[in-house]
């Protein structure tokens, strides 16, 4: 094995050196030029490698006869099996004899031939003699920045089930042959030309429905480039959009009716995803666009693994099932009246700026939010250290009182005539300090009486400090839906305002309060009927947060994390943490609610207009 950089050229091989190596099977000589007689190449060769192989074309005459594997990247060949007379092949200068095919059925020169990889070949031009290699699986010739052609007898290769033409950027057509092809197959067009992928609508090239993945990576397509319809890929389970100037999901997508996978990682201008095929598995959107808005899900989804990232979500967004952020006043007042926040319709209150600043994207200043995800609605905003009329009793500690969590425990209430108690609001205030940066507390439920417990983490999460204008204190508030059976008259509940993070409140005076929220049981007309819709929250399906001690870690990086690991932001006592199951399974919806459209979001007419 030799290294590149230690040779200004090619280092020269007789091929006499392999005459007593009668069982080679595997041969790698990078950056090597033969010369000599091929009479004594060994004939079992199975593997072949010349990487970086510097002659225009390689001699015929080495045996080839049980070659399964040929790699020549970064090689300076011009053409590969230049007989195929479709592809009009140029001569080689200097009338070496060369490596061509016999456009024969009878005599094969690559019989056995299964993957052949010319990968960054940057002076290959034309491709051909695939009637020489009636058994290739797989052909790669990614970056090959100089082809244009490629020869109509690919449909000879009906093994053929891997096509790589990655960054061929002066290839303007794909072979007809493409279509006649048998076995499912992938195709890689990630970085070419935009005048290949008009291929892609049926009047122009029939793709078959043996086509199961196709990757369209950086190829600069906007939602326009796409054609109406794609269903003539019906077999197709995988498709990446990666690195496209797309604003939405292409209208085409839903058309694929055997769709499993979609990526579109790094689309800086994605700001949506309508109702994606309901047979998606996996959604990818890593990396994106923080101005991305929305993704809807068709309410017969199957479960999916989805991987959104910090960086891809909007500081007002909505993930359908997951997350929806939205500024407070847009927030129907039913929906706060039946929260018990009334309080919260004070125009001055709405008026009032939160900076959130995130060490990945920097400041930036919005209005009043409200987050709802896991069946529990939050705020924040800043105003006077009293509790708001929705808190029945508090509790407060000076900062010399501070101990290492804030514990609230009390029984549950009988429920007034005729009512049924359907949540609580919790409420933190904590007075500023000189540090006017403030982090959002992660809050621990636990019914002690059912031996059953919530963990809750904000989706702003640890990372983002938040400076909130008016007054002198900070005021986080939490509303958490409970279902009939979590929380009943008589159970003895505990909250913990958990603060594994000494930093994390630097010792100010800080207010604790819980409220009790009730609904009528014989009022039909339910404000919040389409949160109670989601899968995941308490009272429904749960299982994906479930940790091995039983309790629940509600979090967003849970849909993302890897297998079996703890909450990445729990460090010292909680770090023994582990999630029960080893996978997330995600459903947008409950099947035992049929969800109907979010409340109206149009802005709600300030009081002082």
């Amino acid at each position: 094995m030799l290294e590149k950089e230690k040779f200004h050229e090619p280092w020269h091989l007789k091929t006499d050196a392999f005459s007593n190596m009668d069982n080679l099977m595997i041969l790698q000589l990078n950056n090597v030029q033969l010369g000599g007689s091929y009479e004594d190449f060994p004939e079992e060769v199975r593997w072949l490698c010349l990487h970086g192989y510097p002659l225009k074309s390689i001699p015929s005459d080495i045996p080839m006869e049980k070659l399964v594997v040929l790699d020549m990247s970064n090689s300076r060949i011009e053409s590969f099996a230049a007989c195929c007379n479709s592809c009009n092949p140029q001569p080689i200068e200097g009338g070496q004899k060369k490596l061509v095919g016999s456009c024969s059925k009878d005599k094969r020169i690559l019989p056995s031939l299964k993957i052949l990889d010319l990968s960054f070949c940057e002076h290959l031009h034309k491709l051909g003699g695939f009637y020489e290699l009636p058994k290739l699986e797989r052909l790669i010739v990614r970056n090959c920045i100089r082809l244009i052609e490629i020869c109509e007898s690919l449909e000879e290769c009906v093994e053929l089930v891997h096509i790589d033409l990655s960054y061929c950027v002066k290839l303007e057509k794909l072979p007809t042959a493409i279509g006649k092809l048998k076995k499912d197959y992938k195709l890689l067009l990630d970085g070419c030309n935009e005048s290949i992928l008009q291929q892609l609508v049926p009047s122009a090239i029939s793709f078959p429905s043996a086509l199961v993945e196709l990757s369209l990576a950086d190829c600069n397509l906007s939602n326009e480039s796409f054609p109406m319809d794609l269903s003539c890929l019906s077999r197709l389970k995988e498709l990446c959009l990666d690195g496209n100037p797309i604003v939405s999901m292409p209208d085409c997508v839903r058309s694929l009716c055997s769709l499993e996978g979609l990526s579109m990682t790094h689309c800086n201008t994605l700001m949506s995803i309508e109702r994606p095929p309901s047979t998606l598995k996996l959604l990818n959107i890593f990396g994106g666009s923080s101005s991305f808005q929305r993704v809807t899900f068709d309410p017969d989804m199957s479960p999916i693994w989805i991987v959104i990232g910090h960086s891809s979500r909007g500081w007002s967004y909505e993930i359908e099932g997951m997350v929806k952020i939205q500024p407070l006043e847009s927030v129907e007042e039913k929906v706060l009246s039946t929260l018990g926040w009334s309080h919260l319709l004070d125009d001055l209150l709405l008026r009032q700026a939160v900076v959130y600043h995130d060490y990945r994207r920097g400041p930036h200043q919005i209005q009043i939010q409200m987050c709802y995800e896991f069946g529990i609605f939050s705020t924040i905003y800043g105003g006077q250290a009293m509790m708001p009329d929705c808190i029945s009793w508090s509790i407060s500690r000076q900062p010399l009182e501070i101990s290492e969590d804030f514990e609230i425990p009390f029984t549950v209430p009988s429920s007034p005539k005729k009512k049924q108690l359907r949540g609580l609001n919790i409420c933190y205030v904590q007075r500023k300090s000189d540090d006017p940066s403030f982090y959002l507390p992660v809050i621990k439920i636990s019914n002690v009486t059912k031996d059953s417990s919530w963990i809750y983490q904000h989706c702003v999460g640890e990372n983002t400090e938040i400076n909130v204008g008016g007054g002198k204190w900070v005021t986080y508030l939490s509303h958490w839906m409970f279902g009939r059976n979590e929380m009943e008259p008589g159970d003895l509940v505990i909250i913990t305002i958990m603060e594994d993070f000494w930093w994390v409140f630097n010792k100010p005076t800080m207010n604790c309060g819980v409220g009790f929220v009730y609904e009528d049981e014989s009022t039909e007309e339910d404000a919040l009927e389409y949160y109670k819709s989601w899968n995941h929250i308490i009272g429904d399906d749960l299982s994906a947060f479930q940790l091995e001690t039983g309790e629940y870690f509600l979090s967003q990086r849970g849909f993302t994390r890897p297998s079996n690991q703890y909450p990445p932001t729990y460090q010292g006592k909680y770090a023994s943490l582990k999630y029960k199951e080893e996978f997330v399974s995600f459903r947008a919806f409950s099947k035992r609610k049929s969800p109907k459209p979010p409340p109206n979001t149009a802005k709600r007419q300030r009081l002082s207009d």
